[in-house]
């Protein structure tokens, strides 16, 4: 037994434990033990230490709250912007250009009379709504509608694919172009949109893109990626060459013919194939991913201008020229100013001609020209101002030159800086 005082026994004079000592209200010490002034005292160092403690949980609580506040304010921050104007991004992608995008696409299948059960699936754009003669035109590859008798489209507002007619193609650059045929099923396209084309020339290296097609004819899907290579020359089966975009993002059976978008929704691209090992692509062991390819804007628009016009015919003007070009040094000599009035850093080259001019050029160009600027009128009789960036840039416009037009050209020669004129004449058909 513990002891915490001794007391006498005032009639024996023994000490007595605290704890054997009877209790009443009236003895003295049941009076000390409730008087105020019988209270265990308190050790100085343990008040010292229940107010350190205190002092620290105020201290823990500001620093908690100081966290917090910082961290609510990055989370804001990022939402910010993830959100732009209150719409979402997706891979540096605008949500609301995706959706836009997705109302100038259509899905495209091909069939024969002959076999109903043989068909072949695709994507494809709406290229131009013409409101005045109720006449709308898609662009898709040749290689989905090849061998068939009959084209169909869905276009985004409708549940059942809609007949079209075949106006012409280029199997050379792989491009198809299909129109409505009646102005009943033009008034079907209500909503939809024509694609807003961006020329490819300006884009760059890792720029954000997304492909919007029909893999495995199961309808219209996105798949997003960057632009890995710029005018990469690759052979296929149905061409011997053709100038690509290549794209990591994921492609498959179905995608053919659809459109290719940057981050803004603009065109830039009709996606054509994808790399296989060996093979035809039948095997999964054939198939390479992130290596897709897309036909540039520019060569697009240029063939599909030149089939309207020519009432299905693919013809360009022959400058009898050829051109050659070396890239310039240093990353600044890239920076040039697009469309849209945005700076851009690409791979720009200095276009010279190469050998002796022939032809309609022949006596107004010479043999090392460098050729900066050219200005010309197209089909529809707009006047087109633009820089020279590369020699590719003459075998796309040729294809969009207005007949009988005059093409002013800016060139150096000998240091100094000339204007030359050209009249676009001699066409060629191209298959």
């Amino acid at each position: 037994m513990g002891y915490m005082q001794d007391f006498n026994d005032s009639t024996t004079n023994k000490k007595i434990p605290y704890d054997d000592i009877p209790i009443s209200r009236e003895t003295p010490l049941a009076k000390r033990r409730s008087s105020s002034n019988y209270q265990k005292s308190t050790s100085p160092l343990k008040s010292k230490f229940i107010i350190g403690l205190v002092v620290i949980m105020f201290v823990m609580n500001i620093v908690m709250c100081f966290v917090t506040f910082y961290y609510a304010k990055h989370s804001v921050t990022k939402q910010v912007n993830y959100y732009t104007y209150g719409t979402p991004q997706v891979n540096n992608i605008n949500a609301t250009s995706i959706n836009q995008a997705m109302w100038s696409c259509v899905n495209v299948k091909a069939g024969s009379s002959a076999n109903s059960t043989k068909t072949s699936n695709g994507g494809g754009v709406i290229y131009k709504i013409d409101e005045t003669n109720k006449v709308a035109y898609f662009i898709t590859c040749y290689h989905v509608i090849d061998g068939y008798s009959s084209v169909s489209v869905l276009l985004p507002s409708q549940i059942n694919y809609m007949e079209v007619q075949v106006v012409g193609f280029s199997r050379t650059y792989d491009l198809a172009i299909l129109k409505t045929k009646s102005v009943t099923d033009f008034e079907k396209l209500d909503g939809s949109l024509s694609v807003e084309v961006y020329n490819s020339t300006y884009l760059s290296y890792g720029e954000s893109v997304f492909a919007i097609g029909n893999p495995l004819s199961a309808g219209t899907s996105i798949t997003a990626g960057v632009v890995s290579r710029i005018d990469m020359i690759i052979n296929t089966s149905l061409t011997n060459s053709i100038r690509v975009i290549q794209i990591d993002a994921t492609i498959n059976g179905g995608n053919s013919g659809g459109g290719l978008f940057n981050e803004n929704g603009e065109f830039i691209g009709i996606v054509d194939a994808k790399r296989y090992v060996s093979g035809d692509g039948s095997s999964l062991n054939d198939v390479v991913e992130g290596t897709a390819f897309a036909i540039p804007s520019t060569v697009v628009t240029s063939v599909a201008d030149s089939i309207i016009y020519n009432r299905g015919l693919a013809k360009r003007i022959s400058l009898d020229t050829t051109f050659d070009h070396s890239i310039m040094g240093g990353v600044e000599n890239g920076l040039v100013v697009d469309q849209n009035g945005k700076n851009k850093y690409v791979k720009k080259y200095v276009v010279q001609v190469y050998g002796t001019p022939s032809g309609i050029a022949s006596g107004v160009l010479k043999l090392n020209d460098k050729i900066k600027q050219m200005t010309y009128t197209d089909l529809s009789g707009k006047s087109h101002t633009v820089e020279v960036l590369n020699k590719y840039f003459f075998e796309d416009v040729c294809f969009s030159i207005k007949p009988e037009s005059k093409i002013m050209l800016k060139v150096e020669r000998g240091g100094k800086i000339i204007d030359l004129e050209i009249t676009a004449r001699s066409y060629t058909q191209i298959p």
